[in-house]
């Protein structure tokens, strides 16, 4: 009987903690589906990086043969 009760009261902590894992899905299935949206900003973001970088040697040259 004490078995009983133990074992009754340990499947109810169980779907409890369940329950509480359960309702963090929703808010995980939202922050997956922002991460294609985040990997193709951040391509764009090193993409103009790139840019950037490129004209920063373009305008280092043109400094260095204008000062010679």
């Amino acid at each position: 009987m004490v078995i009983g009760i133990i074992v009754g009261l340990l499947k109810d902590q169980r779907i409890i903690e369940f329950e509480a894992e359960n309702a963090k899905i929703p808010k995980l299935r939202k922050k997956l589906a922002k991460i294609p949206k985040l990997k193709k900003k951040l391509a764009e973001v090193e993409a103009r990086n790139v840019k950037i970088e490129v004209n920063n040697e373009e305008l280092m040259k043109q400094i260095i043969e204008e000062n010679n």
